[in-house]
């Protein structure tokens, strides 16, 4: 009987006599383990999408909290200058970048542009939106409306004007902070 195929069964496993018992052993650990890889990776993938979408949402509501606080400091006409300032500085120091701090108040002063917003002041209604720029992972797209003088057309009207900001957000040791605005 010499090179005939007879199975041998050990428990409920057929295995072949040339086949020692720890190579089927082998095989089943090498297959659990491989299924709990696959297994493992999958959850993981779903889970570090939920992190980044509860990242990208609270990066959100940082920046609607950020630019609404700073729309209402300019909405009140009876603040004086030197201390709308001192306020949008304070604003500056909590919400954005040292390097983005200095940048904008250099600008300020030298040139007197608002640099958060390109000089442009919105109201505080539901204009105010911010959303994930899907082409760059840390920039933001902000807009809102903001009231133009036409003066081309009529003198003393007011035009509606949308103004999309794009905000480059990083993560550092105190969170996320504004780095940039274009």
């Amino acid at each position: 009987k010499l090179g005939k195929f007879h199975p041998v069964q050990a428990s409920d496993v057929w295995l072949h006599p040339g086949w020692g018992n720890h190579n089927f052993i082998y095989m089943k650990l090498i297959c659990s383990c491989s299924f709990s890889i696959i297994f493992t990776f999958i959850i993981s993938c779903g889970v570090a999408q939920n992190k980044t979408s509860a990242s990208q949402e609270k990066v959100e509501n940082i920046l609607l909290e950020l630019y609404s606080k700073h729309f209402k400091i300019w909405e009140i006409p009876s603040v004086p200058s030197d201390a709308r300032y001192e306020k949008i500085d304070s604003l500056l120091e909590k919400y954005c970048t040292t390097k983005f701090r200095i940048k904008a108040r250099e600008t300020y002063e030298n040139v007197g542009v608002d640099f958060l917003t390109n000089d442009m002041i919105g109201s505080l209604n539901e204009d105010l939106k911010v959303k994930k720029d899907n082409s760059d992972k840390n920039i933001y797209i902000v807009s809102f409306f903001s009231d133009v003088a036409n003066y081309a057309d009529s003198p003393n009207s007011l035009n509606k004007k949308k103004v999309t900001l794009y905000v480059t957000v990083i993560r550092d040791v105190h969170g996320y902070k504004v780095d940039d605005v274009k």
